[in-house]
């Protein structure tokens, strides 16, 4: 196996998705659950398949001890599933989750990354998708967790603006299914996704890289990521930058590259339009990153380096300090 894949800190949380990967032979999925609490937490585990729901038996329910991390196997609990992701519930504590997802082509790597969660709605965004200028592809995953249809309508970012999805208006998806639209044809580079739905959904992208035909093959998963005025990443040494998405205000964001030895290097600085994104190139030498904005954007850094024969690629989430994250608004009529 080569490839790159980071798997950033992630907070507790009692409803989470994890949207990508596949289910099929060469493919190996591992949900790892950890629990930081003082208590046992029983998780629930729902997996959805391109048809609709699907059944995972006895990995339905997971039981993680306290203070203590689960690793569980996914491999033949599905079969035969080009597209898959999973909701995950606590039914008391939070639990931290993540899926690692490796992959073979014959002899021939095809894949290492970390999916990381994503929340349902109904406007989400997803920053930082990799559009390769050479063989390789990237596609948008869009789950619908409810018992009826939803119609949906996706469009894309740059620094010009934000613009529908050729193809991308109307979409419907049907109950329990997940659906995988393409991305070819938009223009190499980084680009972002807005999911417009009747209905909440959960959504993810995935990206892939190949140096030549007959090479080692790399990809990563971006999930939907909420807005906001600071974060922070740690990235390793890669090759590295930052896609970041304003949303109705022009916003002035602040990168500041952190050294190995964390040195603080000097600051990266973008103006992003409304409903625009912006770039932010990192550089050399820098494992990790924290930035500021004038206004909420949703952001993510996008890594590659040479592996191998290879372009190994990976998506960390801009993290925030979880406050606005975990807090909902709450309504006495």
């Amino acid at each position: 196996l080569r490839g790159i894949a980071m798997n950033p800190c992630q907070r507790p949380s009692l409803d989470q998705w994890i949207v990508g990967s596949s289910a099929k032979v060469g493919v190996s999925n591992q949900l790892i659950l950890a629990n930081p609490g003082a208590k046992p937490v029983t998780v629930s585990v729902a997996a959805h398949a391109g048809i609709g729901k699907a059944e995972l038996g006895a990995d339905s329910t997971v039981v993680v001890p306290a203070g203590q991390t689960k690793r569980v196997l996914l491999d033949g609990s599905l079969s035969d599933q080009d597209r898959v992701a999973f909701h995950v519930t606590a039914q008391s504590g939070g639990v931290a989750v993540s899926m690692q997802s490796t992959a073979l082509d014959g002899y021939t790597p095809a894949g290492v990354s970390f999916v990381t969660p994503s929340q349902a709605g109904r406007s989400l965004t997803v920053p930082g998708v990799r559009i390769d200028d050479a063989a390789g592809a990237a596609s948008l995953r869009i789950v619908n967790p409810n018992n009826s249809p939803v119609s949906v309508n996706i469009s894309t970012f740059s620094e010009a603006g934000k613009k529908p999805l050729p193809g991308g208006e109307a979409v419907k998806v049907a109950p329990g299914a997940v659906l995988d639209l393409s991305l070819e044809g938009l223009p190499a580079g980084q680009t972002s996704v807005s999911v417009e739905a009747s209905a909440p959904v959960a959504v993810g992208a995935r990206s892939t890289s190949r140096k030549a035909e007959g090479a080692p093959t790399d990809d990563a998963w971006a999930a939907a990521r909420p807005a906001a005025t600071s974060g922070s990443a740690v990235y390793g040494a890669a090759k590295a930058r930052i896609a970041a998405v304003a949303g109705a205000q022009r916003a002035d964001v602040v990168a500041t590259p952190i050294s190995e030895s964390g040195r603080e290097m000097a600051p990266v600085r973008a103006s992003i339009g409304p409903d625009s994104q912006g770039v932010l190139e990192l550089p050399e030498g820098a494992v990790a990153v924290r930035y500021e904005s004038s206004a909420p954007v949703s952001a993510a850094v996008a890594t590659s380096a040479e592996v191998n024969e290879g372009v190994g690629i990976d998506w960390v989430p801009l993290a925030s300090s979880g406050l606005a994250e975990e807090s909902r608004r709450i309504a006495l009529g």
